[in-house]
């Protein structure tokens, strides 16, 4: 590599074909060519030269190739991208915005009205929930009567309420029922074990004797 001053390697580059004592402690070796690329460079060595030494007709390097490597755990430098670039790609695309159209199809005119609808319906939409009857007011086809009167529909779930109470109620009464007869049926169970006869002995009846005798 080419320098004009210590540690300042530029982008020139030379080949020599023989020693170059000269060029020593001045010049970085990087490599050396072998193979059959050595025959090109004896025709570079046969180009005719100008009074600065450079060839007149200056030959290209179309392409390299590295056969060893003794630098392999050198990474190569990579540049950073700024935060705030971004890849051309996006740039294009955000450019193209795709549009419709509508001069292509049979039915273009009947689409572009749709579509003039739908930008109208979603403008004024915007922070607002509405229903289908807000958003199609104009259609013919949507009535503006409910279609079940909010008294009559009130009346029937009271109705229902009212039944399912009274179901409950008489199923309430028939347990009643059955644990008073069951409470009865125990009262009279222990009144039966309690009630035990006893005989009363009355001033005139003698005693009676026992069997055994004095």
């Amino acid at each position: 590599m080419a320098n004009s001053e210590p540690h300042d390697n530029g982008s020139q580059f030379f080949f020599t074909l023989g020693r170059a004592d000269e060029l020593n402690n001045k010049h970085t070796i990087f490599g050396k060519i072998t193979g059959d690329t050595v025959y090109n460079m004896l025709r570079l060595s046969e180009v005719e030269i100008g009074p600065d030494e450079r060839p007149v007709n200056p030959y290209k390097i179309t392409s390299t190739e590295v056969l060893f490597n003794p630098f392999d755990d050198i990474i190569p430098r990579t540049t950073k991208k700024l935060k705030n670039e971004k890849p051309v790609e996006e740039v294009e695309k955000a450019k193209s915005k795709g549009t419709k159209n509508f001069s292509l199809l049979s039915f273009g005119e009947e689409a572009e009205e749709e579509e003039v609808e739908v930008n109208r319906v979603s403008q004024s939409m915007k922070g607002k929930s509405k229903s289908s009857h807000d958003l199609l007011k104009d259609d013919p086809h949507l009535s503006s009567v409910p279609a079940i009167d909010s008294e009559k529909a009130n009346e029937s779930d009271n109705s229902d309420k009212e039944e399912e109470e009274g179901y409950y109620d008489e199923d309430d009464d028939l347990d009643n029922e059955e644990k008073n007869e069951m409470k009865k049926r125990v009262m009279q169970k222990l009144k039966k074990n309690t009630d035990v006869p006893v005989k009363k002995i009355t001033e005139g009846e003698p005693k009676q004797k026992s069997s055994r005798s004095p």
